[in-house]
């Protein structure tokens, strides 16, 4: 979802920027700006702001994906406090959030077939390191 949120604010900034560019010809050179152009410029600059901040949240949960922890966790981790191993490899963490197959990982539906390789309940861990050498 945040990657569609993020898709659908990136082009909506790229069809603005000509007639923002516009507007600031023009503000620059009559120094007079219509009401529909101020509201034009404020959705920019404020399309500019979700656009980032959205962007930081989408790369934080890719970064907790590729590791395979929840929000909690990663504070969890950031405090000392050890957490269970979930971390069963990039590729089959990402498979766990959005299917077996990464072709239709970014088509907003799932069908039995599609679906994430987890009941959203149950996870599996990795296998736990041995300290044992024989």
């Amino acid at each position: 979802m945040l990657f569609y949120v993020d898709l659908t604010l990136f082009i909506g900034f790229c069809g603005s920027i000509y007639e923002v560019y516009r507007i600031l010809a023009d503000l620059f050179n009559k120094s007079t700006l219509t009401f529909s152009d101020f509201v034009i410029f404020v959705s920019f600059c404020s399309t500019i702001g979700v656009l980032v901040l959205i962007g930081d949240f989408l790369y934080f949960h890719i970064k907790l994906i590729r590791v395979n922890l929840t929000t909690l966790e990663n504070l969890n981790l950031k405090r000392g406090i050890n957490s269970p191993d979930y971390d069963l490899g990039e590729s089959n963490n990402w498979s766990q959030v959005c299917g077996r197959f990464s072709w239709i990982w970014f088509c907003p539906f799932f069908t039995e077939d599609y679906k994430p390789t987890t009941d959203g309940l149950s996870w599996p861990r990795r296998a736990p390191i041995s300290s044992h050498n024989p």
